[in-house]
């Protein structure tokens, strides 16, 4: 079980509206530049989106005196057991989110819309170059994992959690991970898989657990891309 942390409703709203502005600069920048090469318009989405909340979370917790490890439970995290754990939940979980997907569009199908895939997995799709998926697959297999279950699970989740609402928590931070990635089609299956990275997060005591599971099933993801993309 997560322990209670030290931070509050306001403090983790605040993060998370600076840390918004962020991306909102980052897309500014992309925006503001027409012809700007993909290598480059990955290395600003690094910067405003991962490093941008790493930067701002390693200010709250050091100006609130609390460490990384007690923040996140890292000090127990790093084990054998916790990421054989996290391999077992990895190989479930992606038959399943793979079925449910598909479900999905099925459904997106019969009622009239056009299922369409994330951007991110589009521009894997389409890029050409090695040293772009080489940053992407850091992206999505290392950068996002570690970036979005801080957020969602160890800010979001725990936050709501400690205000008394501890089911509201679970269904409101997983809500709110699958709208953030903007996907019709994907909104139920990352909705699901949210409620799991959290309940691993509350069954483990580290956020290494979700971190690892979701850096596995997005490893899975951007290999079946890659295997797909030399096929055609």
């Amino acid at each position: 079980m997560v322990p209670q942390r030290p931070w509050n409703l306001i403090d983790v709203s605040r993060i998370i509206l600076v840390w918004m502005a962020c991306l909102f600069v980052g897309a500014i920048i992309i925006q503001s530049f027409p012809g700007i090469p993909n290598t480059a318009i990955l290395l600003v989405n690094i910067c405003t989106f991962h490093i941008s909340a790493l930067i701002i979370l390693n200010y709250w917790l050091h100006s609130i005196g609390v460490t990384w490890e007690e923040a996140f439970g890292l000090r127990t995290g790093f084990n054998l057991k916790t990421l054989a754990a996290a391999a077992f939940a990895a190989l479930c979980v992606i038959p399943i989110s793979i079925a449910v997907i598909f479900v999905c569009e099925m459904l997106i199908t019969h009622f009239g819309l056009e299922p369409k895939l994330q951007d991110p997995v589009l521009a894997l799709a389409k890029s050409e170059h090695w040293h772009d998926i080489a940053i992407m697959g850091v992206m999505a297999c290392i950068l996002a994992p570690i970036v979005e279950e801080l957020i969602f699970r160890g800010l979001i989740y725990q936050t709501i959690k400690q205000s008394g609402y501890k089911r509201s928590a679970l269904w409101a931070s997983s809500i709110l991970f699958a709208a953030f990635h903007s996907n019709l089609m994907t909104f139920i299956p990352l909705t699901l898989l949210a409620i799991l990275f959290a309940l691993l997060y509350e069954t483990s005591g580290t956020i290494v657990t979700p971190i690892a599971v979701h850096s596995l099933f997005n490893l899975f993801n951007f290999g079946m891309i890659l295997v797909a993309k030399t096929q055609n």
